[in-house]
């Protein structure tokens, strides 16, 4: 039920709303919060710029040590990528080692068949005699013929000397 209806059940009339007035205040009252509202910002200003000289000085104090840090940051870094590439390389090297450690078995076996063949080389060599006779040809005791109508000249001759035909004189000769 609303206002008016509540009014013309009763039959009478519905009055303006009130206006709330606030209490008037003094003028000295109103000068006192004002210059208190602008003592507090000045003091508050100024703490503001103690706090910022105090953290611009401990900022400044701590700056070789985020100098250092940074470059720890840095050689943690470096240190990192040198292990990357040592973990790179120890990988490859332990596929290559894998890879001989069956190559070298591969042989091992080879060797061991070889091995085998020759024993039973030797074993077949064992049958057979120390030495074997060969057949020599019978020598003849009758002199070697020359020819009469050719003179006996020897098969091979000698090649003559090469004769110099200039000196260097680094002998000291002329």
């Amino acid at each position: 039920m609303t206002m008016t209806e509540a009014n013309e059940d009763t039959g009478r009339r519905a009055s303006p709303p009130r206006r709330r007035s606030f209490p008037r205040i003094p003028a000295h009252v109103a000068v006192l919060l004002g210059l208190s509202a602008g003592t507090y910002s000045v003091f508050l200003a100024g703490t503001t710029a103690l706090q910022a000289a105090s953290e611009s000085a401990v900022a400044a104090e701590k700056a070789p040590i985020v100098s250092a840090l940074g470059q720890l940051a840095d050689g943690h870094d470096r240190l990192s990528g040198s292990l990357d590439v040592a973990r790179a390389r120890y990988g490859e090297a332990s596929e290559a080692y894998t890879s001989l450690v069956a190559s070298i078995a591969a042989y091992e076996a080879r060797i061991a068949d070889l091995t085998g063949r020759i024993d039973s080389l030797q074993a077949e060599a064992g049958v057979l005699p120390d030495s074997i006779p060969t057949a020599r040809p019978a020598a003849t005791s009758a002199p070697v013929r020359q020819s009469t109508s050719v003179a006996a000249a020897p098969l091979v001759t000698p090649a003559p000397k090469p004769v110099p035909i200039a000196t260097t004189g680094a002998s000291g000769k002329p």
